[in-house]
């Protein structure tokens, strides 16, 4: 009996543990099979003893004693090394064998940390940098093992994120990581790091978007990382984005839509990041990858709207949005280009807009809403800064980005002779590498060190495009035998082949197109291969049009035919020409005048791009005006405030046919008048105005400037804008101020205007002494007050005409303030500095929230609020967006609202499907 009672504890512990098993695999988590992490990848052995283990105790003792003997520094932080992949591999076991044991994970991964922050201290007391062929190597390992530690935490993230130990304890353990990743980077230069990072990622295993995973962890290393480091590193995150967007494109030509569903789903890593990255590509991609990205979109705002720390999560999306938006201004402000083209500047109002609406979400709990306003923001952001770095390249930022490509180059040539292949195997590899990469990097620097920034950002262009190829070629998961000896086989040229498969997607043929044509303006192709190779691709893009408009399947040019190569004679090119009409042989032109250049061209299209439009004075030295400008026979320019009177030629330059076409003008004159351009006439001091009334403002134009902006001073120091004449105006000389339209100011006797010319702010005159400006003393005005008078009731009807139910005006000066909404916000004490002194004030417009179906799941109804509507639909099959009216203290009219709900039995026609109900059996009554 005793026996029996003995063995009866043990037998619940194993009934226990095989219910808990079982209890376990009732959910199943599948992670995408070749994104998973083994022991192997680690670099360690399998681990006996775990620190769930007695003995483990022995195992540190001897770690402790390896490190006693150790003295080399590197050779300290190699060993240091050795054991985070030992405790990492441990911590594999652990979440294998033992799932259910939280606090072994948990100390497995504390574990792993304590000597993931002695790898920190032992990188902080290297002297020695990446020169040393030791700390080469070490940096090469770091690299690897860190990159194989991030995906191990996502992969256990992935699995026991719901239990916060765990999370909080693998959060710790990746802060970590990029502390380790910022030191390494400081004992490198930033193109060798950038490259060490990019071959690993290369080299990694994966499934169809294991690219997913290298640009959240290009994120992640980034957060610590110097400034040149993170530039590059930004880079790189930009190369990989291209090619994950490519990986996507394929799946959903190979696997249909959900496949990239489930497995941006099914795929470890940060869901938060993943969702800014995916929408970035959303943003730009093509109609049909951008409709199927929207889908995956929904399913993974679902997922992150039901995470717990989906407040938190929106905290720090807001902080980093905020963040890249300082940085991006910051870097607009010290660039030597003064000019912002009107897309980074509506890119980036947009983006704050977003934060701002993000924030509101955050003070109305509605964390989901907020942390996809702030995703947007940094998506709006980043995309503003691309099309800057575009517009306006910085010379030592193309300076770095050569020196990240020749760092590709010896990159991509390691990456090829590790893996032993040859020249005979992978012929097209070579000779993208050796006769396009190498090449074109050469002519890339020539041009930098000519000054020919845009020759050499075609060039940089070009090389990026390369190495994309290239990499595809080396991160082919399988390739035949066949289909390499077809490879070697092929002849290779410096450009790709025409004849696209149609599973190509249009972009990708456009972007052929215009490396084509690239190609030929830098003289590297003879006009008539141009010619036969731009025909083919014409056709594909055909055929690619054709595809995506009937959405039925077209059959592609076939690429076995070879493409023919017309001979030169049987071209009969259009005579090229560019005459200048303007400006005229000795013509006149003022600095800081408004000038017309215009032209005729023949045999140019009207959208080919003008290169550059420059001045050129008698000595030879070129003023650059324009460049890349459209063909379209004129442009109107200010002329340079810096230029010095004399005689000059003006030179239109582009390239078309591979030929240099460069046209002068005859010689004319610029002049500089005596004293400034403007000159202020009044009030000029001494004048005392009064607030309330209206007062001419007037200066002499001399310069015939024609866009002039006139400016408040108040004791030396810029106070508001008075207006801006632009144009239209010819070149005026008043400006009507009345000063109840200026927000509020305190009056005072140290004012000036200031004139300043619009394209040269260094031309301008003000006041030559103080005048002042007195207060009435007013009364407080009621609306009914403001609604009677002319000049203010004007602005009642502008704020309804725009949709606004409510106008804001200063009760005392009856300054007005701006237009709102109810339903929205109140910007009359919220975004007003004097918030005691303005009045809010109807406009008669009524807006009231109405729902039709009142929050019916299983109708589809309409909501309409603010004169738009809200219809609900189907995200999916399974989840339904409905839209509803929220009422509260703030929105007593309530504001629309919406909420994904998941559908029992389906989602249709924009409601869910109603469960049809079995009635319940009746129980038997027992009398």
């Amino acid at each position: 009996m005793k026996k029996y009672i003995s063995l009866f504890p043990l037998a619940v512990f194993f009934l226990i543990g095989a219910m808990a098993t079982v209890l376990a695999q009732e959910e199943p988590i599948e992670i995408v099979s070749e994104e998973t992490i083994t022991i192997a990848d680690l670099g360690a052995s399998e681990p006996r003893v775990l620190p769930t283990s007695p003995l483990y105790f022995f195992k540190e003792l001897g770690r402790n004693l390896q490190r006693f003997v150790t003295f080399n520094s590197v050779s300290k932080a190699e060993l240091e090394l050795k054991f985070t992949n030992e405790k990492a591999a441990e911590l594999k076991k652990i979440s294998e064998t033992q799932p259910d044991n939280t606090r072994a994970i948990q100390k497995a991964v504390e574990n792993y940390q304590t000597t993931q922050e002695k790898l920190q201290k032992k990188l902080e007391g290297l002297s020695e940098t990446s020169q040393s062929p030791k700390v080469d190597v070490l940096l090469d390992n770091l690299t690897n093992k860190v990159v194989k530690h991030e995906k191990l935490f996502d992969e256990i993230i992935f699995k026991f994120g719901k239990k916060e130990e765990i999370s909080n304890a693998i959060n710790n353990a990746k802060a970590g990581s990029e502390n380790l990743m910022g030191e390494a980077s400081q004992k490198d230069n930033p193109a060798k790091f950038a490259s060490r990072l990019e071959k690993v990622l290369l080299e990694e295993n994966g499934g169809d978007l294991k690219h997913a995973r290298s640009v959240e962890i290009i994120d992640n290393f980034s957060a610590k990382a110097p400034e040149e480091v993170k530039e590059a590193f930004q880079r790189l995150r930009e190369d990989f984005s291209e090619k994950l967007e490519r990986d996507i494109q394929n799946l959903v030509d190979k696997e249909g839509e959900n496949a990239v569903k489930e497995k941006i789903l099914n795929t470890p890593g940060d869901f938060a990041a993943r969702s800014v990255i995916i929408e970035e590509i959303q943003k730009r991609a093509e109609e049909r990858l951008s409709e199927a990205l929207k889908k995956a979109m929904g399913h993974l705002e679902t997922v992150l709207r039901k995470e717990t720390d989906i407040a938190q999560k929106a905290k720090e999306q807001i902080e980093r949005a905020e963040k890249i938006i300082q940085e991006a201004e910051k870097i607009i402000s010290q660039s030597a280009s003064a000019k912002i083209s009107a897309v980074v500047s509506t890119l980036l109002t947009e983006a704050k807009e977003h934060l701002n609406s993000a924030k509101d979400a955050i003070v109305q709990e509605k964390y989901g809403e907020a942390f996809g306003q702030a995703r947007s923001a940094e998506v709006l952001v980043r995309n503003a800064l691309k099309f800057f770095e575009n517009d306006a390249p910085r010379t030592e930022n193309l300076e770095r980005q050569l020196k990240e490509l020749e760092e590709k180059i010896h990159n991509y040539e390691n990456l090829i002779k590790e893996r032993g292949l040859t020249q005979e195997q992978t012929k097209n590899a070579y000779e993208i590498l050796n006769n396009n990469a190498v090449s074109q990097l050469r002519d890339a620097r020539e041009s930098l060190a000519k000054g020919d920034v845009e020759k050499t950002k075609m060039y940089i262009d070009y090389i990026r495009k390369t190495f994309s190829k290239l990499s595809d070629i080396l991160e082919r998961k399988t390739t035949s035998a066949a289909a390499e000896t077809e490879a070697t086989k092929t002849p290779v040229e410096t450009i790709p082949q025409p004849a696209t498969p149609i599973t190509v997607s249009c972009k990708d043929i456009q972007e052929k197109i215009l490396e084509l044509k690239n190609f030929l303006a830098l003289g590297k192709m003879p006009e008539s291969d141009f010619k036969a190779k731009y025909d083919a691709y014409l056709r594909d893009m055909i055929i690619c049009q054709e595809t995506k408009n009937s959405r039925t399947p077209v059959p592609a040019t076939p690429t076995l035919i070879p493409t023919p190569v017309l001979p030169p004679t049987t071209i009969s090119p259009t005579p090229v020409s560019i005459i200048i009409i303007s400006p005229r042989n000795g013509e006149n032109w003022q600095v800081g005048s408004f000038q017309k250049i215009s032209w005729e061209s023949s045999g140019i299209p009207s959208n080919h791009l003008i290169i550059t439009v420059r001045l050129r004075d008698s000595a030879g030295t070129e003023y650059n005006l324009l460049t890349n400008t459209p063909n379209d026979g004129f442009e109107e320019i200010a002329v340079p405030a810096s230029l010095s009177a004399g005689s000059y030629a003006l030179e239109i330059k582009t390239i078309v046919g591979g030929r240099i076409i460069l046209t002068k003008s005859a010689p004319f004159n610029i002049i500089v008048p005596a004293g400034s351009a403007l000159r202020v006439v009044s009030p000029n001091g001494g004048e005392q105005w009064t607030i309330g009334n209206t007062y001419a403002i007037k200066w002499e134009n001399q310069g015939n400037i024609k866009s002039v902006y006139v400016e408040l001073y108040k004791g030396g120091v810029y106070l508001s804008g008075l207006g801006g004449l632009g144009l239209n105006w010819g070149a005026p000389t008043s400006w009507t101020w009345n000063t109840i339209d200026t927000p509020n100011f305190e009056p005072g006797s140290d004012f000036k205007i200031r004139v300043k010319s619009d394209s040269d702010p260094s031309i301008y005159d003000e006041s030559d002494n103080y005048f002042s400006i007195s207060a009435p003393t007013p009364s407080p005005a009621s609306c009914d007050d403001l609604k009677s008078n002319s000049a203010t009731n004007y602005y009642f009807e502008s704020c309804k005409k725009g949709g606004y139910d409510r106008a804001c005006f200063n009760k005392y000066y009856w300054n007005y303030q701006g237009c709102g909404r109810s339903v929205e916000y109140d910007g009359c004490t919220v975004s007003n500095m004097n918030a005691d002194k303005n009045i809010w004030c109807d406009t008669g417009l009524v807006y009231a929230c109405a729902d039709s179906d009142k929050k019916d799941y299983y109708g589809r109804g309409t909501v309409t609020d603010a004169g738009k509507n809200y219809v609900d639909y189907c995200v999916d099959g399974s989840i339904v967006r409905e839209y509803y009216c929220s009422f509260s203290d703030s929105h007593p009219t309530g504001i629309v609202a919406e909420e994904n709900y998941g559908c029992a039995a389906g989602c249709e026609n924009g409601a869910c499907k109603k469960v049809e109900k079995t009635p319940a059996a009746v129980p038997e009554q027992i009398y």
